[in-house]
């Protein structure tokens, strides 16, 4: 039993982590050596002979480990001149059985799951993330499960429809609920609740926020996710995994808060709520959730939903979407987390 795994960046590793976390793609960027380790040893705890597969060619055979942990079985490579598509193996020596899995090399694009591949990379690395479009306090889906989330099923990659172009004036940040329950793990959360929706009828946000609070990141903040019709093109999203009736519980709601304040440091948006939009006979009880939690923060309440997405600060699905009937009618994020909106803008401890 062998697999690959991800080294931090000056090839120590933990070997706890080097068990628990396989890997089955490694990014790489044109000109710069890779790096990655193998755990685990052949039938008798021999190190396996690393190859790199070009098609059907051998372009590289075996060459060493720079660091090891022998009792441990683990070891740690660096090699030059990988290419998009190459397929690393762990092989038995003394023969072509390959003994792991194949680890697939993709080349750094700008395609939003290749940015999102590559950041998860980095924070398996525990290496800082290269790009500002990534929150610091997110795990990118990509690095799931977590070590202390076993996830039976591998996580799949968001597809490239559920991403819009680019996302150039972000007014604020727009809360969500997905419809689930908070006792989810946030792998269960990001595939079942989140991924595997959205691939279905093309859907996104950029963020969740799993029961233990885990803030998880799906789309770079500077490509527009799918989120909320009329508010696409100007606001970060966010789903709470959460049923859409009662409040978000208190790790969610801490997240949340944590969440919004990056969103305001990196784009200059006031840590406000955002102008609240009401409709009329659509959800009379809405209505009035929208009105109460505005006035409780002396804001703005507006029936037109061009104003609510042009305001900036805190909003939610239910003020950025005019589609209120037919297919697409939706009670999103729902009065339980409304409320709590001004408990999410107002910065320091939860109130």
């Amino acid at each position: 039993m062998a697999h690959f795994f991800l080294p931090e960046s000056d090839n120590k590793f933990n070997p706890k982590a080097a068990m628990d976390s396989p890997i089955s793609e490694l990014f790489i960027r044109a000109g710069t050596p890779a790096r990655f380790g193998i755990w685990g040893g052949g039938w008798s705890g021999e190190r396996l002979v690393v190859k790199v597969y070009r098609g059907a060619s051998v372009i590289n055979d075996d060459p060493g480990p720079v660091s090891s942990d022998v009792g441990n079985n683990i070891y740690v490579y660096v090699v030059s001149g990988l290419q998009d598509g190459d397929l690393i193996y762990g092989m038995l020596p003394g023969g072509e059985v390959r003994f792991t899995s194949e680890l697939r090399v993709r080349t750094a694009s700008n395609r939003a799951s290749d940015v999102m591949g590559e950041e998860a990379q980095h924070f398996k690395s525990k290496e800082p993330f290269s790009r500002d479009t990534i929150c610091p306090l997110a795990v990118p889906y990509l690095a799931l499960p977590l070590p202390d989330d076993k996830f039976p099923q591998a996580m799949i990659r968001l597809e490239e429809k559920c991403v819009g172009g680019s996302l150039n004036a972000v007014h604020g940040l727009s809360v969500h609920a997905t419809g689930g329950n908070d006792v989810r793990t946030s792998s269960q959360m990001a595939r079942w609740g989140c991924i595997e929706t959205w691939n279905g009828n093309g859907a996104s946000a950029h963020f969740g926020i799993s029961g233990s609070g885990t803030i998880i990141q799906f789309i770079p903040t500077d490509r527009i996710a799918n989120a909320q019709s009329d508010g696409n093109t100007h606001w970060i999203s966010v789903e709470i995994d959460n049923n859409g009736n009662l409040p978000m519980n208190l790790r969610q709601l801490e997240s949340a808060k944590s969440l919004l304040g990056w969103v305001c440091a990196r784009y200059a948006v006031p840590r406000t709520v955002a102008t609240g939009c009401v409709f009329g006979r659509t959800n009379p009880a809405f209505d009035g959730v929208t009105t109460l939690v505005c006035e409780a923060v002396g804001g703005f309440v507006t029936e037109s939903v061009n104003w609510a997405v042009l305001s900036r600060g805190l909003s939610c699905h239910w003020w950025l979407d005019s589609h209120k009937t037919g297919p697409h009618v939706h009670a999103c994020p729902g009065s339980g987390i409304m409320r709590q909106l001004p408990s999410i803008a107002k910065p320091g401890l939860v109130c």
